[in-house]
């Protein structure tokens, strides 16, 4: 869906989704037909791509659950770094989400965009964060929310939403 340069390094991150095309037979995906996830390319002489599971810890036997939707960042559509390249903040469409990750691309933290939790979102509440900004301070994330045409603003520090502004 998008890229970002790691800065300091040779990595480029890619939001990406991948279909499980190759599980044969619906019952068997048990409500796992995609991969929500970043992938590092190494733009550097090997090439190398390692893919970063998003939802690396939902226990996929056990859906549905409540704890699974309460953590989930789906259908990433952007992703953005703080001026050292330590933390990546990505967009999670599907799950009004904004994903902290580390350099290693763990989790550390989920920011709600919205007023409901992402695992309780409806159709009619729903923000959409399509796109993301960091202020060059790194102290200001602001999102651009396609579903709600709105932006939050959101302090990275607290790592949480403090406002949101109509666009029209």
């Amino acid at each position: 869906f998008n890229l970002a340069p790691r800065p300091g390094t040779d990595e480029l991150w890619v939001a990406n989704t991948h279909a499980r095309n190759l599980v044969r037979f619906e019952p068997k995906l048990r409500g796992h037909v995609i991969d929500s996830r970043i992938t590092r390319v190494s733009t550097g002489e090997s090439g190398a791509s390692d893919p970063i599971d998003l939802n690396a810890d939902v226990e996929y036997a056990e859906l549905p659950s409540d704890a699974a939707l309460s953590m989930a960042l789906s259908q990433p559509t952007d992703l953005v770094f703080d001026r050292d390249g330590d933390i990546a903040y990505v967009a999670a469409f599907g799950t009004d989400r904004i994903g902290v990750l580390d350099a290693d691309g763990e989790v550390l933290a989920r920011i709600e965009v919205g007023d409901t939790p992402g695992a309780g979102v409806s159709p009619r509440t729903k923000r959409g964060p399509r796109a993301l900004a960091l202020h060059a301070s790194g102290d200001v994330l602001y999102v651009l929310n396609r579903l709600s045409n709105s932006v939050s603003v959101v302090d990275t520090r607290e790592r949480k939403l403090v406002a949101e502004i109509a666009l029209f």
